[in-house]
């Protein structure tokens, strides 16, 4: 609707001056541009008719520059409104939870395990990802989603860690699962923590992941091996 408005009064404007002044079109037009937001030129040897049409015109623009502005600033206010709204039901789910599962990191592997489970656990699944675009694949899906750094203390508390029964960190990096074991384990004993491995160098980022509190510790690429050993021998 607001985009209407401005070339219709472009139009108003252009046609105006045409037939007052007889101009070339291109001249009206130019005209018209001028004197819409302000009052870009009044010349002495205008008529009457053509002066009180470009105060006319002038005013015509601020009020359509004022309405554009104000649905602008409403559309910002209904989004943010939205946000929000969400964010305080997301929030207030995850409260009335127990014993659900917290995945870190919307990975390759975090994404199936958390659509997997949620189906599962019939949506007693939280997953926190610091990637924003994760949300909108999140919520489609119907997961509950939390915008953050799973490293991050507040986060964990704001995914109901207290409550929760398991933790699955899927991050990128091992150093980073490992501090989110670390936090974890620190915010809640009682918590199961499932952490996944990259790469193989012989056992030592297994061990470290343990020791860090991690109850389980999978790697994807010796899990898929023993899958196809098992398959043949």
């Amino acid at each position: 609707m607001a985009f209407l408005i401005l070339p219709c009064v472009i139009t108003i404007g252009t046609v105006g001056y045409h037939i007052l002044t007889e101009w070339k079109w291109i001249d009206s037009f130019t005209m018209a541009m001028s004197n819409m937001g302000t009052m870009g030129m009044v010349a002495d040897e205008w008529s009457v008719k053509v002066k009180v049409f470009s105060v006319l015109l002038f005013m015509m623009g601020i009020l359509m520059f004022s309405y554009i502005t104000s649905c602008f600033v409403g559309l910002i206010m209904y989004l943010s409104s939205r946000n929000w709204l969400v964010s305080a039901m997301t929030k207030k789910l995850i409260d009335g939870m127990k014993d659900h599962v917290i995945v870190c990191g919307y990975s390759k592997i975090g994404s199936v395990v958390a659509l997997k489970l949620h189906r599962k656990l019939h949506g007693r699944v939280v997953v926190i990802d610091n990637n924003p675009d994760v949300e909108y694949l999140v919520s489609d899906k119907g997961v509950l989603f939390i915008n953050g750094d799973a490293c991050d203390k507040h986060v964990l508390e704001d995914a109901g860690i207290k409550s929760a029964k398991y933790l699955i960190t899927a991050l990128p990096k091992n150093c980073e699962n490992v501090f989110v074991i670390i936090m974890a384990k620190k915010l809640s004993d009682n918590l199961t923590i499932i952490s996944r491995m990259i790469g193989d160098d012989g056992g030592h980022v297994m061990e470290v992941m343990k020791d860090a509190g991690a109850s389980y510790v999978v790697s994807p690429y010796e899990a898929g091996a023993d899958k196809i050993v098992d398959l043949i021998v």
